[in-house]
C-alpha cells in the first residue's frame, strides 16, 4: 500500500505540474496498477479529467488524442499482467479484492464509519476535504484543485461503498492522504494571504505545521495501544 500510495503521488503531482498525462505518467500509473487494482481507477480518473478539460477550455479536437502517449505504456504494464490473471486463475482481480470487498447496506454502514475515523484522524476533522471543495471557486486554484477532489472523492466513494478495511490506520486512505495535504497547505496559504498579508501568512504556515506535528505525536491511534 506504501508503494501504491507514493506512485500514485508522484504521478498526480507529475500531471498537475505539466497539465496532462504524458508517458512517464503512464507509466506510473501503470505500474501502480500493478501493486492494487485501484491504480486503474486513478489512471481513468486523471485521464477523464484531462479529457474534460479539453472540452471545457474548447481546445481543438486533436487534444484530447494526448492521452494516448499514457495510455500506451499503461497498457503496457497492466494489459499483459491482466491477461495472465484471467488466463492462468480465470478472474482479472485478485483473491483478496473478492474476500474483503462487497456491495450491499452493511457495507456501506462499516464504510461510512471507515471514512468518519479517517476524517477524524487524518483529515482534520473533515476540513481536508473541504479545503478542495472551497480552493474550486478560486480560478487561479481551480484546474488543480478539480483533479485533487476528483480522486479524493471517488477514492471515499469507493472505500465506503466496499465497507472500508479491517485494519488499522486506514490504509485504504492512504493513497490521497498526500493528495489532501496538498490542498490543506494551499487553502491555509491563500487564506492567510487575503488576511494577514504577506509578511504574516509565513506565520500561520507555521503554526499549522506545528498543530499538524502535534497531532501526529499526541493522537495515537486507541487500535494501536
Amino acid at each position: 500500500t506504501g508503494a501504491f500510495a507514493l506512485l500514485v503521488a508522484i504521478a498526480a503531482g507529475r500531471y498537475l505540474r505539466r497539465g496532462r498525462l504524458d508517458a512517464a505518467g503512464g507509466c506510473l500509473f501503470g505500474i501502480a496498477a500493478l501493486t492494487r487494482p485501484e491504480g486503474w481507477l486513478f489512471f481513468a480518473l486523471t485521464g477523464l479529467h484531462q479529457a474534460t478539460a479539453t472540452v471545457v477550455r474548447r481546445q481543438p479536437r486533436r487534444r484530447v488524442l494526448d492521452l494516448w502517449p499514457a495510455a500506451a505504456p499503461f497498457a503496457a504494464f497492466v494489459l499483459p499482467h491482466l491477461l495472465f490473471r484471467l488466463v492462468y486463475y480465470g478472474y482479472a482481480l485478485p483473491n483478496t479484492f473478492h474476500a474483503k470487498t462487497g456491495i450491499s447496506l452493511t457495507y456501506v454502514h462499516h464504510g461510512l464509519r471507515y471514512t468518519a475515523e479517517f476524517l477524524v484522524d487524518y483529515g482534520f476533522w473533515g476540513l481536508a476535504p473541504l479545503s478542495l471543495a472551497l480552493l474550486t471557486s478560486r480560478a487561479r486554484t481551480r484546474p488543480a484543485a478539480t483533479y485533487l477532489a476528483l480522486l479524493v472523492f471517488a477514492n471515499a466513494t469507493y472505500v465506503t461503498l466496499v465497507g472500508g478495511d479491517t485494519l488499522p490506520e486506514h490504509r485504504l486512505y492512504l493513497p490521497v492522504v498526500a493528495l489532501l495535504n496538498v490542498g490543506v497547505v494551499e487553502a491555509v496559504r491563500a487564506a492567510s494571504l487575503r488576511l494577514l498579508g504577506r509578511h504574516r501568512a509565513p506565520l500561520a504556515g507555521a503554526a499549522l505545521l506545528l498543530a499538524m506535528a502535534a497531532r501526529t505525536a499526541t493522537g495515537a491511534d486507541d487500535d494501536l495501544l
